[in-house]
């Protein structure tokens, strides 16, 4: 994970931006939002953004276990509140070692280091915002293109995922991380970002595990990679009940289970969410409603008495 921030880092400072990538479409232009927030600004801040953290963490440094066990598995969750999956409930924390030119990674120390959560969600904050600012270069790149194609004798459109993957490969040089990227990028306008501002709070809103799933940090070290240990970041954004919100914001749906309004959700949708999310959209049977519908089935069983069911055979 810290190898992703690296590299984006990277290609920020040492690659230089094609004046296209940052003229404002037609569009652009007639939004009050670019006077505020011009492309090359956007670019600049993401730029001294990725400086700051780069600084603040060493991170020109790499970062290496050290009282590990190696036969051990080591983990952080966070669904906006760490945990640490160690044994002895001991914390992640690193510290910049001098002597040894690199950041070391220890489970507990004394008052000099800083919690590895700290690290890890600066980081975060970062890559965030610069998907942001990727975002609002891939909708005015979008805009500026298709505008170019509306007046040429070329009929044809001009796709924001072409956009989106225009923008970060000016950043980035690994395909595969642009194609992991762009897929983050999209994901964020399915959450509800803005796809247009930068200047919005990403971490405001409804936090609820619901809502933002929750994701966690695994901690390698291999022979292949001796004096560096990889941090590596897994991801699950998309829960049931954040599917289930959305469709019943588009759509009437009707649930039927028989344990659904078990105080549980194991095996089951957390109701207390989606009650709380769509308030008045949600809507329970009424106890009147229980009673015709149980009369309505009794009298449609009426006729099938045990006497009167005789088995063939």
């Amino acid at each position: 994970y810290i190898d992703l921030f690296k590299r984006i880092h990277s290609g920020l400072l040492t690659r230089e931006i094609p004046k296209k990538l940052i003229t404002p479409s037609e569009t652009r232009k007639k939004n009050e939002y670019n006077k505020k927030f011009p492309l090359e600004k956007i670019i600049d801040d993401i730029k001294k953004f990725a400086v700051e953290t780069n600084e603040k963490h060493k991170l020109d440094f790499c970062h290496k276990s050290h009282n590990f066990n190696h036969e051990e598995r080591y983990f952080l969750f966070n669904d906006f509140g760490y945990s640490s999956m160690v044994s002895d409930q001991k914390d992640i924390v690193t510290k910049f070692d001098g002597k040894g030119n690199w950041n070391v990674i220890l489970l507990n120390s004394d008052n000099e280091t800083k919690n590895i959560q700290e690290v890890l969600s600066d980081i975060r904050r970062f890559i965030n915002y610069f998907l942001k600012g990727v975002s609002v270069l891939s909708i005015n790149y979008q805009q500026l293109r298709q505008g170019e194609i509306n007046h040429s004798d070329t009929q044809r459109d001009y796709s924001i995922d072409s956009a989106i993957q225009t923008v970060l490969s000016t950043f980035i040089t690994e395909s595969s991380i642009v194609a992991k990227l762009v897929r983050e990028v999209q994901m964020s306008w399915k959450n509800g970002d803005s796809a247009t501002r930068i200047d919005d709070d990403f971490e405001c809103g409804d936090i609820r595990f619901c809502n933002k799933g929750w994701n966690y940090y695994e901690f390698l070290d291999e022979d292949w990679h001796d004096l560096k240990t990889d941090i590596f970041r897994y991801s699950f954004e998309e829960t049931p009940e954040k599917i289930m919100k959305k469709m019943c914001l588009s759509a009437k749906v009707i649930g039927l289970s028989a344990t659904a309004t078990l105080d549980s959700v194991t095996a089951n949708y957390d109701l207390n969410y989606l009650k709380w999310r769509l308030q008045r959209g949600f809507r329970q049977l009424t106890e009147q409603d229980r009673e015709r519908l149980h009369q309505q089935f009794k009298k449609s069983v009426s006729a099938y008495k045990e006497d009167m069911i005789k088995p063939v055979g």
